[in-house]
């Protein structure tokens, strides 16, 4: 079972995000997190490889090669484990503990501690990368991201009921199962093979 990262694994990743090698240019682990819940909340599910991509500052949808490996995994493991959680408390309890600047000294000069803002920012960036969310035009969802932009810097509350009504929102779309559709009848096993063999299928195209 995964957990969440505890203080001192997001203060490790916040380290590993300080020290990219280049050409990346990730965000620190607040926007970060901002990042994560916008594309969680997006209305079809975005791919890991991208996710991940955008969060580590690529300029691509995927990582440029030769970055270091060893660096590169402890990264994704801890970044996959706080998506997990935050997916996890989004869907069970419809609401997150989001990571923000604390007392322990990592504190930007324009984002006073417990400030939502750096965390907002990262939400934006998530919405520019991966546009599916702005394009759905549901006027329930711009009238709750109204209300995360709106939010006061100090009201954490605010921004996290909002963010889970638009994850609420958007979910039956994010996890609808996505039917084929055929250019052909189905063909039964039994059924005589559409190459007009004269064969059933399962003995003709059917095999294996």
């Amino acid at each position: 079972m995964q957990f969440d990262l505890t203080d001192a694994e997001v203060a490790e990743l916040d380290r590993l995000l300080g020290t990219a090698p280049t050409p990346l240019r990730p965000l620190d682990a607040v926007q970060l997190d901002g990042y994560l819940c916008g594309v969680l909340v997006q209305p079809t599910a975005v791919a890991r490889a991208h996710w991940i991509a955008g969060a580590l500052g690529a300029e691509r949808d995927t990582l440029p090669d030769g970055v270091d490996a060893q660096w590169l995994a402890r990264c994704v493991k801890l970044i996959g484990r706080r998506y997990e959680a935050v997916n996890r408390e989004l869907l069970e309890d419809g609401r997150f503990e989001p990571v923000l600047w604390s007392d322990d000294g990592r504190t930007r000069d324009d984002a006073p501690i417990g400030s939502i803002q750096p965390w907002r920012e990262g939400f934006e960036l998530a919405l520019q990368r991966h546009t599916a969310l702005s394009a759905l035009g549901d006027e329930a969802v711009v009238r709750r991201l109204a209300e995360v932009r709106a939010a006061a810097s100090d009201d954490v509350d605010a921004v996290v009921a909002a963010i889970a009504a638009v994850a609420a929102l958007t979910r039956p779309s994010r996890y609808r199962v996505q039917t084929q559709r055929r250019d052909h009848p189905k063909v039964g096993r039994n059924d005589r093979c559409p190459c007009r063999s004269g064969k059933k299928f399962k003995h003709c195209h059917g095999k294996g």
